[in-house]
């Protein structure tokens, strides 16, 4: 893909068996050529020609395009009248121009675009969301990413190119994948390397030329130019002698490129790497690499990769490669192309694209000749969700139902694939319970290892961005009064645990977590000591004597309805960095009277308190602290009481919620769990 008025230029791609015959010969000449089958061979005069042609033709086609005159049919229509020209085309659609010499050699002169402004472009109309089960990457044991581009440092968008390819780079460490090659060089070893990857990027300049082959039948060439370049077709090593007698390298020439390049074919790809991992992604970032059903993306489709996006029709060389970077890191969660503040979060593939369809990132219109690229997917979103890693949105502690039957639960929510993973705290590998593509459950340790920390999801090596499991615990004393009755204290110490963070809903979204909507974090009850001790005696004034004596102590949680029972909810608003509480605590006691010509006796007495509902939200302090507070009411026979709780000090302390937002951001302090 080369733009801005630079040559749009893959030419000389030479026939596969002419090819065969040029290496061997070498400038002088030489040896006979071999020839392949009944192909005739070709002798020094042809080649010379044909460069001598070529050059002129080069010339030309550079010198329309600087003067801003390029016009395809004219040009092929000036060409086909020159001598030693077989046949010259034009393209009706991409303004390319195909030329084949009388010797067989072919060129193709790709029709110079203009980038152009991109921000007045209409949004498209969002691709809607997958329903299927999600895939997450289950089927290798080590992941690795690899990212290459074929433009010399003498290119104007070579800095821009490359500050992409390393962005990527970037978000694929941040999600788990390796990154053994650090060298950008798209060689020919590169693109032979692919099937040791699950993640590859190209950059590359691409296009098709058509020429009429040997039977007389006309045929359609696609190939992506490497980093190898030589002088001259005598030039190339013979090590690639099979690769280009056959149509896997093609020798390339650009007009104003002094050298000419290797350039690679869907057949190069077919013969040496074969296959892909099953859970790959390709991003072939190369004009006209979607462009028909016969493409090179559908090649690589075919040999297994999940996934693979490219071009169809001409695309816009730096643009799409700040747009390449964007894709990855949305669908990586590594937030490093255009951050966002909280950080963001991996999205399936899918709900990346719509969302860069709004963008006007998936499209481009040229201004000067009016053709359209479009970022293409194959396959088509919609039939099943593309998941770069696992993902994790959402998730809730559920206390036992007593200190003395069952465990504490934690259920997350998310993309997880239907392959089983694993599930850490911290260091500490969990006990799962169950695991499904879109919710997991696990036992949790009351306490020690295991019990706090950032929560992450295992599908093999990759993990999903991390949410902090926090405890937080307290006190919360209440004073009772029934004036002239009775009168004391409850203290329950308060301990739970719970996954606060905010939440991105959708890519480049604002993070949600508004009360009152159920969309809140919340903390229960799970662990503590529930002591009451209220008491009094008091007269009707007509004899009759009455006593409560309510003392007592409970280990909970238990039930809200039960005797002794507890329920505290601590409900979180990071967005608006507010919190709320909730209570609903029974004590029991005994109550006793003695009433004149009734009798007396003693029954069981239980007293509840409540906030009722969630209180009103209180602004929290730095770190997800909870400041100490209150809430006082009177019920309709006097009794009035007032629930104190004191500060609140989470644990771990001090990270806050920027730090866990659902965000991929694992720094030195945060490495992944040792396996």
């Amino acid at each position: 893909m080369r733009t801005a008025g630079l040559p749009h230029l893959l030419p000389l791609l030479a026939i596969a068996t002419l090819l065969a015959t040029l290496l061997p010969m070498g400038c002088a000449g030489g040896a006979p050529a071999p020839t392949n089958g009944d192909d005739p061979p070709v002798g020094d005069s042809d080649i010379q020609n044909a460069i001598t042609t070529g050059d002129a033709l080069g010339a030309l086609y550079q010198a329309q395009c600087a003067a801003g005159t390029w016009d395809s049919n004219a040009f092929a229509a000036q060409v086909g009248a020159m001598a030693g020209i077989g046949s010259a085309t034009a393209n009706a659609t991409s303004g390319d121009v195909t030329v084949v010499y009388d010797s067989g050699i072919m060129h193709l002169f790709h029709a110079p675009h203009d980038e152009g402004p991109t921000d007045d472009l209409p949004p498209v109309e969002a691709a809607s969301s997958s329903e299927a089960a999600p895939r997450a990457i289950p089927f290798q044991a080590t992941h690795q990413a690899t990212v290459g581009f074929s433009l010399d440092s003498t290119d104007q968008h070579f800095g821009r190119v490359r500050s992409a390819c390393a962005s990527i780079l970037r978000s694929a460490r941040t999600a788990g994948y390796q990154t053994p090659r650090a060298s950008f060089t798209a060689d020919v070893d590169w693109f032979r390397s692919w099937s040791d990857y699950s993640l590859i990027f190209v950059e590359g300049h691409g296009g098709y030329g058509e020429y009429i082959d040997a039977a007389g039948d006309r045929q359609r060439l696609f190939c992506i130019e490497t980093t190898q370049s030589y002088r001259s077709i005598a030039a190339v090593p013979s090590a690639y002698s099979a690769d280009l007698a056959n149509g896997r390298l093609i020798f390339m020439h650009a007009p104003g490129q002094p050298q000419g390049v290797l350039a690679v074919t869907r057949e190069f790809l077919s013969h040496h790497v074969r296959r892909l991992p099953p859970d790959s992604v390709v991003f072939i970032n190369s004009c006209y690499s979607a462009d028909t059903d016969d493409n090179i993306c559908s090649t690589v489709r075919s040999m297994g990769a999940q996934l693979v996006l490219g071009w169809n029709g001409p695309g816009p060389l730096a643009h799409a490669a700040d747009w390449a970077a964007y894709f990855f890191d949305r669908f990586l969660g590594g937030n490093d192309k255009e951050p966002q503040d909280p950080p963001t979060r991996p999205f399936p593939a899918d709900e990346v694209y719509a969302h860069m369809q709004t963008l006007g990132r998936t499209q481009h219109i040229f201004p000067d000749t009016g053709l359209v690229g479009t970022l293409t997917a194959s396959p088509h979103f919609g039939s099943e969700e593309i998941l770069s890693r696992p993902i994790l949105h959402s998730g809730v502690v559920i206390p036992p139902r007593s200190r003395t039957t069952g465990y504490a639960r934690m259920i997350l929510g998310g993309k997880f694939g239907s392959d089983r993973g694993e599930v850490y705290v911290g260091n500490t590998l969990m006990r799962l319970i169950s695991w499904s593509a879109t919710s997991i459950e696990v036992e949790l340790p009351d306490d020690g290892a295991g019990s706090t920390g950032d929560v992450t999801v295992r599908v093999q090596d990759l993990q999903s961005n991390p949410m902090q499991l926090t405890r937080f615990e307290g006190d919360l004393v209440i004073d009772v009064t029934n004036p002239g009755q009775y009168s004391g204290t409850v203290d329950l110490d308060l301990n739970g645990r719970g996954l606060v963070h905010v939440r991105r809903e959708e890519v480049d979204a604002e993070p949600v977590s508004a009360l009152p909507t159920p969309r809140t974090y919340w903390v229960l009850q799970e662990d503590g000591q529930l002591r009451w001790d209220i008491s009094g005696s008091w007269t009707d004034g007509e004899g009759g004597v009455y006593g409560l004596d309510a003392n007592g102590s409970v280990r909970t949680p238990t039930t809200s309805t039960d005797p002794g029972g507890v329920m505290w909810a601590m409900d979180f608003d990071p967005v608006n960095e507010q919190y709320r509480m909730n209570f609903l605590i029974t004590v029991t006691g005994t109550y006793s009277y003695s009433v004149p010509g009734v009798g007396s006796g003693t029954r069981e007495h239980a007293l509840g308190f409540t906030t009722p509902g969630y209180t009103e939200p209180e602004d929290l302090q730095d770190g997800l602290v909870v400041p100490t507070g209150t809430y006082s009411t009177t019920s309709a026979d006097g009794t009035s009481y007032t629930m104190t709780w004191n500060t609140l000090y989470p644990t771990p302390s001090g990270s806050g919620w920027d730090a866990y937002p659902a965000s991929a951001r694992l720094g030195p302090e945060r490495a992944a769990p040792a396996r």
